[in-house]
């Protein structure tokens, strides 16, 4: 019944705005969110990718606005254990945060900015701990 629903606002907000409106990003991303709870990944993956797309067209690839996209889409592949696509859109998301001046636009910005840096890290830390398991190395500390 969600996704019935999601589909009439998405048909909604279409017909009253077109079919590239920036307005139907909210709908998309709920429905990203409802795909991921159900455990269908790749749907949400796929509803993320839509979003990011009907952004970039309208801010461009470096805007602000895209941050969040960026945040989702790297946590969603690092969940998936897809470390290299989620580091980029991470990437992206510190890279926009810190040339957009995190410091200077208030608290989301800055804690958009940490939170990418946050989830980089945490990327970068499976990443690396998934390559060491690869490679037969031990994983314990050495005293």
């Amino acid at each position: 019944r969600a996704h019935e629903l999601f589909g009439e606002a998405l048909l909604a907000v279409r017909e009253h705005h077109g079919p590239e409106a920036i307005d139907q990003c909210e709908v998309l991303c709920e429905m990203a969110e409802a795909y991921w709870r159900e455990e269908k990944q790749n749907k949400s993956i796929d509803t993320l990718i839509d979003v990011w797309t009907l952004q970039e067209a309208k801010f461009g690839s470096n805007a602000p606005e895209l941050i969040p996209t960026y945040l989702h889409l790297g946590q969603a592949y690092c969940k998936r254990n897809e470390y290299d696509r989620a580091s980029d859109h991470l990437l992206r998301a510190v890279r926009i945060s810190r040339e957009s001046g995190h410091e200077e636009e208030g608290l989301t910005k800055t804690k958009s900015y940490a939170q990418a840096c946050v989830l980089l890290a945490s990327c970068y830390s499976y990443d690396q701990q998934s390559d060491r398991n690869f490679n037969g190395e031990n994983n314990d500390d050495e005293d």
